[in-house]
């Protein structure tokens, strides 16, 4: 399943990271696994894909800021600026079951590998607006700055106890680089989102092949 979200504001982007901060041990923490960045647009940022994430970094491109220099994201920069949309990819709950019932680790590595799989499809589709000169379309850039979080329980509901729940969250920032203007631009989520079920059949499929 696979479920997009928008986060609105940058305090918006931030208090919903708290709020995972609070239940379950989400998204900046060692209980499960550590935050990694993904996307190329990240690595032009001197995020290295895979390395793992720090609050401050995140909470520069909640800001619209560069985490290597401080300097502007995107032009954009009004309180009701779209932060990022969030992905999150989660399977069944009788396989979340299994998967930690029987310990098999293969299980977990294929929804996985499926879910960064599906994320390199959506970043090759990603957009930014070309207005330059009177045009009005979209062009490709390629390009996205990714925060990865994977979790294996749901936040605690009752009795303070989370139940097994394989998941992922890959917030996309609204940022990409535009390989003509040379600079970062907002990224068209219209059509990422309008494709959100084409994106969930290549994870499903991507999962049923890697098991």
């Amino acid at each position: 399943m696979l479920r997009i979200t928008p986060q609105l504001n940058a305090d918006a982007a931030k208090k919903y990271q708290a709020q995972h901060l609070s239940k379950g041990d989400y998204y900046l923490t060692e209980s499960e696994n550590y935050g990694r960045w993904q996307g190329q647009g990240a690595g032009m940022l001197g995020l290295e894909e895979g390395s793992v994430i720090s609050k401050k970094d995140y909470d520069r491109l909640c800001e619209n800021k560069r985490p290597d220099d401080d300097s502007r994201l995107t032009m954009r920069n009004k309180g009701n600026r779209r932060v990022a949309y969030d992905f999150t990819f989660s399977v069944p709950k009788d396989v979340s079951v299994l998967a930690y019932t029987t310990r098999d680790q293969r299980i977990i590595d294929a929804f996985h590998d499926s879910c960064r799989y599906t994320m390199r499809e959506v970043e090759r589709d990603a957009c930014v607006r070309n207005r330059k000169h009177g045009a009005d379309d979209d062009r490709k850039s390629g390009n996205l700055v990714i925060a990865e979080f994977r979790h294996d329980t749901s936040r605690p509901v009752r009795a303070n106890v989370p139940d097994p729940h394989l998941h992922a969250h890959y917030v996309v920032f609204n940022a990409s680089y535009d390989p003509v203007e040379k600079k970062f631009k907002a990224v068209q989520f219209g059509e990422l989102k309008r494709d959100g079920p084409y994106y969930q059949e290549i994870q499903i499929n991507r999962f049923a092949y890697a098991m």
